[in-house]
């Protein structure tokens, strides 16, 4: 029997991203390894559902140079729990929300596409939960024109996004929400010790 795995270039891909991402900060470093990767065709770039990172290997290879960029948002977004946050909340709206508000710090770090850099300072300091009700607000007068996406994605899904996750993993989901709560514990207590906190994690 053949016990040897081959792994993927797209695999390759994101794992070299997670160590580099790992390398840039002793509180990314805390969390980097909380989420299993999983290379899938069912999504068409690179997103979350909080307890995995799912990427599609089209949109690695043709997206290189925000591979890390995508893989920390996502990242972010399970540490900041915002699956379990969302709550009531329209998915499509949330996800916008909790990425004007992790984007910034994401990108003093890494670069994602330009469209989803330009929003950097709309919101700044401030929650998902708060932009979430500032968003229809902002909106009223600006038009739906746009630059166009990001290669790769489509209505409802952006890259570094978040989506749901299966019903049928809800306890697996639980405990995932306790495993990142104690990560992010550890992270927030060896940053602050190192004396390199990024931004300002308590607000997310």
């Amino acid at each position: 029997m053949n016990w040897f795995v081959k792994t993927t270039d797209a695999m390759r891909r994101v794992l070299v991203a997670r160590e580099r991402i790992a390398r840039r900060n002793p509180f990314f470093a805390s969390i980097m390894f909380n989420a299993r990767l999983v290379e899938s065709d069912k999504h068409k770039t690179i997103v979350t559902d909080g307890m995995n990172i799912y990427f599609n290997p089209e949109y690695v290879a043709e997206n290189d140079h925000f591979i890390e960029g995508d893989v920390l948002k996502c990242v972010m977004h399970g540490a900041m729990q915002h699956i379990g946050r969302r709550k009531y909340r329209e998915m499509d709206k949330w996800n916008e929300s909790c990425t004007l508000s992790v984007g910034p710090l994401v990108h003093q770090y890494f670069k994602q596409h330009p469209e989803l850099m330009a929003n950097d300072g709309r919101f700044p300091d401030k929650a998902a939960e708060e932009i979430y009700e500032l968003l229809d607000t902002q909106k009223q007068g600006k038009g739906g024109g746009g630059k166009g996406k990001p290669q790769g994605q489509q209505q409802g899904e952006q890259p570094g996004g978040m989506v749901d996750p299966d019903p049928e993993l809800q306890e697996e989901a639980e405990q995932s929400a306790k495993n990142w709560a104690r990560a992010v514990a550890n992270a927030m207590d060896k940053a602050t010790k190192a004396g390199n906190m990024p931004g300002n994690i308590k607000r997310l």
